[in-house]
């Protein structure tokens, strides 16, 4: 029974030997495929494609070796420093891919932290959303460095925002209290007439009116619901002029 037993694990590890070098091959061919691969033109885009099925290829890989079986130990150096060795122009090549996209990230940060000094703060957003597509474009750093820079541009992107939302809120209250302030003035327009002007009267709150309906007119955005009030009050006196004429 043990001659047997360590006859079946000896055709095992032949079994195994013949897998190890079947993938040793897959990894000499997988080489041979990238290398001629760099002597065509690619986009970044194309290349950020290339290398994340690449680095896809290369886990597999890597994958199946773990997973075969043992073999003799001395076979198993050998043959271990041979699919080492093999695969080392991939690996160098993915780290390098991945150490030129973790710089070029962390270019974009910082051009994005810049916008957070610009004065003008929707020419800041436009910036903000070109950089995202140059993110986009980019590819892998790398899983050691993509999640914490890609948390470090979010943030700053949502500086950003934040900071065009407090601008918009502040320019929403100024806009009301701006709307407060014209509605008064009409109000006070209209309660100089009394209940039975005279043309006079009349002419004179039409000019008034006009002059505020050109204030209201000039300041930008226009508040269209005053603007509309007193177009309204003035086409209003108008037929009252007509009315006594």
């Amino acid at each position: 029974p043990c001659r047997l037993f360590y006859a079946e694990q000896e055709k095992l590890r032949t079994q195994h030997l013949i897998e190890r070098n079947a993938i040793i091959e897959q990894a000499t061919e997988m080489v041979t495929t990238f290398t001629a691969s760099q002597d065509t033109e690619q986009s970044e885009k194309e290349k950020a494609i290339s290398f994340k099925n690449l680095d896809g290829q290369l886990n597999k890989l890597q994958q199946a070796w773990n997973q075969t079986g043992e073999v003799d130990r001395k076979e198993y150096q050998r043959l271990q420093h041979k699919f080492k060795a093999t695969l080392s122009p991939i690996k160098t090549a993915i780290k390098v891919f991945h150490e030129t996209n973790s710089g070029k990230k962390q270019a974009l940060i910082i051009e994005a932290k810049k916008q957070l000094e610009v004065d003008d703060i929707f020419q800041a957003i436009e910036k903000i959303k070109q950089l995202q597509q140059l993110w986009r474009d980019v590819g892998f750093a790398g899983s050691r460095q993509e999640n914490k820079l890609w948390q470090d541009f979010r943030k700053v992107n949502d500086q950003v925002f934040a900071k065009r939302e407090q601008i918009k809120n502040k320019q929403h209250d100024a806009q009301n209290e701006l709307a407060a302030q014209f509605n008064q003035s009409l109000m006070d327009i209209k309660n100089k007439l009394g209940p039975e002007p005279d043309q006079t009267m009349l002419k004179q709150t039409q000019q008034e009116a006009e002059v505020l309906l050109s204030t209201v007119i000039a300041h930008k955005p226009v508040i269209k619901k005053i603007a509309n009030d007193l177009d309204d009050f003035i086409k209003n006196i108008q037929e009252q002029l007509t009315t006594l004429a």
